[in-house]
C-alpha cells in the first residue's frame, strides 16, 4: 500500500521525466552544479501547471498522477487501485490555505508531506 502511495504521490517528481530532451541536457548540467539540492521543484511545478496560471488545480495534479501511474505500469509496477484516493489525500495535505489549488510554496513541501504520510502508514 505504501508503494502505491509513492507511485501516485510521486506525481511531482515524475514530471521531470516528461521534460523535453533539450531541457534534460540542461538539467544534467544543472544537476552537476547542484548535486545535493535534489529535484528542481519549480520546474516540475511549471510542467504540471498545464494552463500556466501559477497554481495547480486538483485536475492538473491528478492528470500528472495518472501519467506517472501509466509510466510505472509500463515498467512492470503493480496497478494502484487506491491511487486516486492517495493523490487526493496528498493534495489536501499540501493545500494548507484550503483554497482548492496548490501554490508553488505549498507544492515545495511535497516530499516532506509524502514522508509524513509514509511514516503514518507504517504505524
Amino acid at each position: 500500500m505504501t508503494l502505491r502511495l509513492f507511485s501516485i504521490a510521486g506525481v511531482a517528481l515524475a514530471a521531470v521525466l516528461a521534460v523535453s530532451p533539450a531541457a534534460r541536457a540542461d538539467d544534467k548540467a544543472d544537476k552537476k552544479k547542484n548535486k545535493n539540492k535534489g529535484p528542481d521543484v519549480e520546474a516540475i511545478f511549471k510542467k504540471i501547471d498545464a494552463n500556466n496560471d501559477g497554481k495547480l488545480s486538483p485536475a492538473e495534479f491528478a492528470k500528472a498522477g495518472e501519467e506517472l501511474k501509466k509510466k510505472k505500469e509500463g515498467e512492470g509496477a503493480k496497478k494502484a487501485g487506491k491511487g486516486g484516493k492517495h493523490a487526493e489525500a496528498l493534495f489536501a495535505k499540501l493545500d494548507t490555505d484550503k483554497n482548492g489549488s496548490l501554490s508553488l510554496d505549498e507544492f515545495r513541501k511535497v516530499v516532506e508531506v509524502m514522508k509524513e504520510m509514509k511514516a503514518k502508514k507504517a504505524k
